[in-house]
């Protein structure tokens, strides 16, 4: 089983629920007293304090390694792994009224499984994977991710090269499986950038497409 949360509550639904809650409060008193806990929560944890909360604690936490002990740490640099982040525990209590109150539904399948592309590769003469994004006729692209499997024989499915108005599907594949797909690139397709995406069918007359956040070149 696997889950998604189907609803969200921005910031207004939240007050709005607060007043139906209890009358006496009023817009302005909630609205208030939240701009002053935001206010307080932000400015101690930036102080190195633990804050906590009816329903859980609040920190900040650095991370990060150095090949000396005289090495500064410098969160701002994209040259280190140094890092400052904040980490939010909820409270056993707390925790355990909201699982009592949870509510659920089991559901199609469907609502889980969108396919997703976390990597676009090559494979090299010797069989290994390269990170590249310049290919030749003939070569194999490897989408890695999640939920890519495609069933061949539907057209509406599979890896696609877009340039502009031009879409083409790689329509021969080494591996066709959850985590890899491998396509090979047909002479057909001429050379130029390329945008890649891969559509799946999740479910019953619903089709789904996941684009890869970098482009490709067919030289």
């Amino acid at each position: 089983f696997k889950s998604r949360t189907s609803q969200t509550m921005d910031y207004e639904s939240l007050v709005k629920k607060m007043l139906q809650y209890n009358s006496t409060i009023t817009d302005s008193d909630i609205r208030s007293v939240i701009s002053v806990l935001k206010t307080m929560i932000l400015r101690y944890s930036a102080q190195g304090f633990r804050i906590q909360t009816p329903f859980g604690t609040l920190w900040a936490c650095a991370s990060g390694t150095a090949e000396t002990t005289e090495e500064t740490f410098n969160p701002r640099l994209a040259s280190n792994d140094h890092n400052i982040d904040v980490h939010f525990k909820l409270g056993e209590t707390a925790r355990n009224e909201m699982l009592t109150e949870l509510e659920y539904e089991k559901v199609s399948s469907k609502f889980v499984i969108e396919p997703h592309i976390n990597a676009v590769c090559g494979i090299d003469d010797d069989g290994k994977e390269t990170r590249q994004t310049a290919f030749r006729t003939g070569q194999t692209i490897r989408l890695r991710g999640e939920y890519l499997g495609i069933v061949l024989s539907d057209t509406a499915q599979g890896l696609f090269l877009k340039n502009g108005n031009d879409s083409y599907r790689i329509v021969r594949y080494s591996r066709n499986g959850t985590n890899i797909l491998d396509g090979i690139i047909a002479d057909s397709i001429p050379a130029g950038t390329y945008t890649v995406s891969v559509t799946t069918q999740p479910g019953k007359d619903r089709y789904c497409t996941a684009a890869a956040e970098s482009t490709i070149t067919i030289e």
